[in-house]
């Protein structure tokens, strides 16, 4: 989508970690902030039938890093912090994000007045407190707050969700519900986005490509309606196509310019 972006995390020594290294100095893309260890790089395989994903085999070690590995990853994390516009915690709890890292980082990025934007999992969840923006899907909502939500229940839902709002102490809070659409909400208001009519071929990289535009329309200071048509037409956009996809700039104003957008 035009940005720079810098991605800080832990790797192995193996062939995986090799693959990620040349994939990233292939793309243009920064390496001063990965660090190479003993850990094993996670691995997803996907068993795939057609277009259908029969099974997910997961090759990894989810501990928390060591101390020494943590410490590198802060230094250099806090190091490069003065030059970016927003820090996103993309968390998949494979034990990188520790309650520790995430504060010493927070609380840097609040000194300089650096948005954080969060995809959490249940391990970390209530650990990002005072975030910018919370990016939770269905489940995890749930799970965290220990809750029972109807997708199919409008206000019931909202009305849940607002209660819920305080416990994370984030800024604003967008709620994913699959092809359900989404909620986003701040202190000031919400607004519920339908899901697209879309033809679902693979949700695989949705999430991590509505968290992407939910953090350049976080920059860019858009409202919480046109945040949420945003991303949620670009992650309609790649759910309709096979595998890992990146967005497609031309094809996602097409798809923004049919839909009534809301103010």
């Amino acid at each position: 989508m035009g940005s720079e972006v810098l991605l800080a995390s832990v790797i192995g020594n193996d062939h995986s970690g090799d693959s990620i290294m040349t994939l990233l100095r292939d793309n243009g893309l920064p390496t001063e902030c990965i660090i190479r260890s003993d850990r094993i790089t996670t691995e997803k395989k996907r068993i795939i039938d057609g277009n259908n994903q029969v099974m997910r085999i997961d090759h990894e070690v989810t501990t928390l890093l060591s101390h020494a590995l943590k410490n590198d990853l802060l230094s250099k994390s806090i190091n490069v912090l003065s030059g970016v516009d927003a820090v996103v915690f993309q968390d998949y709890d494979k034990g990188v994000l520790s309650e520790e890292l995430i504060r010493d980082i927070m609380v840097k990025c609040s000194e300089l007045e650096i948005p954080v934007i969060v995809d959490p999992k249940e391990r970390n969840y209530f650990n990002f407190k005072g975030a910018t923006l919370f990016k939770p899907n269905l489940r995890e909502f749930e799970c965290a707050h220990k809750v029972s939500l109807n997708s199919n229940d409008a206000q019931g839902l909202i009305a849940t969700v607002k209660d819920c709002f305080s416990d994370i102490e984030c800024d604003w809070l967008l709620l994913t519900l699959s092809e359900k659409g989404l909620i986003v909400l701040n202190r000031d208001g919400h607004c519920r986005i339908d899901g697209l009519s879309i033809n679902l071929v693979d949700v695989s990289g949705a999430g991590d490509t509505v968290i992407a535009l939910a953090t350049l329309c976080t920059i860019q200071g858009l409202s919480i309606a046109q945040l949420g048509q945003i991303v949620n037409a670009a992650g309609a956009q790649v759910c309709e196509q096979f595998g890992v996809v990146p967005i497609d700039q031309e094809e996602l104003i097409t798809r923004l310019l049919e839909i009534p957008f809301k103010a």
